[in-house]
């Protein structure tokens, strides 16, 4: 069985889309809806980080509801969140609700021609470790290369962002005793400078 630790699920960045946003008075948004949106998300994005995802969901779904209000239920800006209910739900078992989760950030990013690469990577990297936790280590392989891919286009090669796909790729590899590819990726998550990233456990 693999097992990653808390800080290897890490998706996401502190939602820097939503804190930027200036309130436009013809919009109907409120100022309420615009300041909480950033605290509810980096609140559930800590308990997350703590190991404390079943805490996170709150948090998190407030935050939609607040980013669904601001911005619409079909917009980008939403993507995030929708990864961190599934990071969360996935944590605590509830595997129908994650999946309903990665559902909506897909059907969004499919819905967005000009998506960013980086949050394209953050849903791949999201739907490969569903797949893990599904036992699906074929398809999560898939996900994941998607995820580096997509990371060393916008970051490069040795950036932190792709560091993540190469370990939870590594990781897999070392479970299903494919030691040659396990050790190259583990090699490159080791030429990444301030890697946060702490290895799993296996068992």
């Amino acid at each position: 069985m693999i097992i990653f630790c808390a800080s290897q699920l890490l998706l996401l960045q502190p939602y820097e889309t939503l804190s930027g946003v200036v309130k436009d008075s013809s919009s109907g948004k409120t100022p309420h809806d615009l300041q909480e949106c950033p605290k509810l998300f980096l609140t559930a994005q800590e308990f997350v980080w703590a190991g404390k995802p079943l805490e996170a969901i709150p948090a998190a779904l407030q935050a939609l509801r607040f980013s669904s209000r601001v911005f619409g239920s079909g917009s980008v800006q939403l993507v995030p969140i929708y990864l961190l209910l599934a990071e969360a739900s996935t944590g605590t078992g509830r595997l129908r609700e994650a999946a309903k989760y990665l559902s909506q950030a897909q059907w969004i990013v499919l819905q967005t021609p000009d998506c960013s690469a980086a949050l394209q990577s953050k849903l791949h990297r999201g739907l490969g470790l569903f797949s893990i936790a599904e036992g699906n280590l074929d398809q999560a392989l898939y996900h994941l290369a998607n995820d580096v891919y997509l990371a060393t286009a916008d970051f490069g090669l040795n950036s932190v962002e792709a560091s993540g796909g190469y370990l939870n790729m590594a990781n897999i590899f070392f479970h299903q005793n494919k030691m040659d590819a396990a050790n190259s990726l583990y090699t490159e998550v080791g030429r990444t400078k301030n890697h946060p990233l702490s290895f799993s456990q296996m068992d």
